[in-house]
């Protein structure tokens, strides 16, 4: 289950008893992990090099690891105190096939070698995205996957608004704008997703409302999972994200025009 590691962080004997029974229930966090589910369902990750770009508290990490404990997995993040906690719980659990590092997507090419990259909700952060996606695309072996959820543009807000500015450089972005920073690495889009609709947004910003309110948090959770888990069956012509799934050619741009030209 999503996010059960979180028990053994916990001191509150009550709240690791919560987090083993539900794992993770941050709406937020479960719609996103659960795109990133659907964008990997065709894939077989054992044996794959994975990097997770920007990993938070770990929890997709996790995810991964347990889901293919054949795969190996690099997480890295700014946040040390992040990286600190998830150490712990690889201690405590004995995980093996992921590793947790304080780095900066910014200063990070390891050329050509990873299978699968995950970067989310993170470009919204950098202000040099362009260099960000540069280095993602570098360190993706040829025939690579790229999963990347970043904010939309313009969003809707059915319950409240959700202010970005303080935490992102930039509201997100227009497909158009995503689109071509890919493309300018060389990256070729496979698809493009709208997410938080209108079930996603109302149970997101739901969520974010009434957590200081436990009592009437607590009541209304199995209406918010509901919402959340409506969420990923719809396909919405707009929505308050998106997620990209794109590739690296197994032949560079340049190397087909030699190929061509011979």
């Amino acid at each position: 289950m999503l996010g059960t590691e979180q028990a053994i962080l916990e001191d509150s004997w009550i709240k690791s008893l919560f987090y083993r029974a539900f794992g993770n229930v941050h709406i937020g966090e479960r719609i996103r992990a659960a795109n990133v589910h659907k964008a990997l369902r065709s894939h077989d990750l054992s044996g794959c090099a994975v990097l997770d770009a920007g990993c938070g508290t770990g929890v997709l990490s996790f995810d991964l690891a347990r889901r293919f404990p054949e795969a190996k997995i690099v997480s890295i993040d700014l946040d040390s105190k992040l990286i600190q906690r998830t150490k712990i719980v690889i201690a405590k659990r004995k995980i093996r096939n992921v590793n947790f590092d304080f780095k900066d997507i910014l200063h990070f090419d390891k050329t050509e070698q990873f299978n699968l990259i995950m970067c989310i909700d993170v470009l919204e952060h950098i202000q040099n995205d362009v260099k960000a996606v540069r280095n993602l695309s570098n360190s993706m072996k040829k025939g690579g996957i790229l999963i990347l959820h970043v904010p939309q543009k313009f969003q809707r807000h059915p319950v409240r608004n959700m202010e970005w500015r303080g935490y992102h450089v930039r509201e997100g972005y227009t497909v158009p704008e995503i689109v071509k920073l890919l493309e300018r690495e060389n990256l070729q889009i496979s698809w493009i997703w709208n997410t938080f609709g209108v079930y996603g947004a109302i149970a997101n910003e739901m969520d974010s409302l009434l957590w200081k309110i436990k009592p009437i948090w607590l009541l209304s959770l199995p209406f918010l999972l509901l919402f959340a888990w409506l969420d990923i069956f719809f396909k919405y012509s707009r929505g308050n994200g998106l997620l990209i799934k794109a590739k690296k050619p197994q032949i560079a741009l340049q190397e087909k025009q030699d190929v061509g030209q011979s």
